[in-house]
């Protein structure tokens, strides 16, 4: 009987004393708090963010503005709707990326760096997600100058990227249309159309032998599944 005292008493301390189990004791607690922590932030990925954001144009753009925060309300408006209809819902994740609304606001045509500094203090402090500069005549075919996107995240921004694309494509149809007419601005929207690659599964069989086609792939599915084993 001491025999096996001595015995439980030594494997005891042998395995208190290792390291991975001091730092297991010292785990538990910092998983514990950060599943409440995760269960407490969960939630509110679901929530749409709003990113107000003031647009100073100048002169000579066509316009720009106007089409830009019709685009950006056509944008915001499948976004609401996606929350409200599941089906919806990873497609539109996958083309409108994450729940954010942006809202543009017209700032006017000039900007001084006094009203820089005051348009950053603002966004310093959550009052405004970001400022952009649309320089004059940006949609001119000569021009050579980038618009400018202010924000303290400006980088990675997901704003910034649709703003981009969306400039770009507003831009082109205003410098095409100075240079040929609409029979010809179509001919070459139908040329640099983009070509479609469609996510696809694999083909199986059946226990019948019949072949079973393969299926369009969910992004999502896709990123989730491995977490699933």
């Amino acid at each position: 009987m001491r025999k096996i005292l001595t015995i439980m008493i030594r494997e005891y301390k042998a395995m208190v004393g290792t390291k991975a189990f001091l730092l297991s004791i010292l785990m538990v607690p910092v998983l514990m708090f950060g599943s409440l922590a995760a269960m407490a932030f969960l939630p509110r990925l679901g929530e749409l963010k709003e990113r107000r954001i003031v647009v100073f144009e100048g002169p000579d753009n066509a316009g720009i503005f106007d089409k830009l925060q019709t685009e950006a309300e056509k944008r915001n408006q499948f976004v609401r709707e996606s929350e409200t209809k599941p089906g919806q819902r990873s497609s539109a994740l996958n083309r409108q990326s994450s729940g954010e609304l942006f809202l543009f606001e017209k700032g006017g045509d000039a900007l001084d760096d006094a009203r820089r500094v005051q348009l950053s203090d603002e966004i310093r402090t959550g009052k405004l997600y970001a400022f952009v500069e649309l320089p004059s005549g940006l949609v001119d075919t000569k021009s050579k100058q980038a618009a400018q996107f202010f924000a303290q995240d400006a980088s990675i921004s997901e704003a910034r990227g649709w703003l981009t694309q969306m400039l770009t494509s507003l831009v082109r149809k205003e410098r095409l249309s100075q240079s040929f007419d609409s029979m010809q601005i179509d001919a070459i929207n139908r040329a640099e159309a983009p070509v479609s690659v469609t996510a696809m599964g694999l083909f199986d069989k059946t226990a019948a032998g019949d072949v079973k086609a393969a299926e369009e792939k969910s992004e999502i599915v896709d990123i989730l599944m491995p977490l699933a084993f």
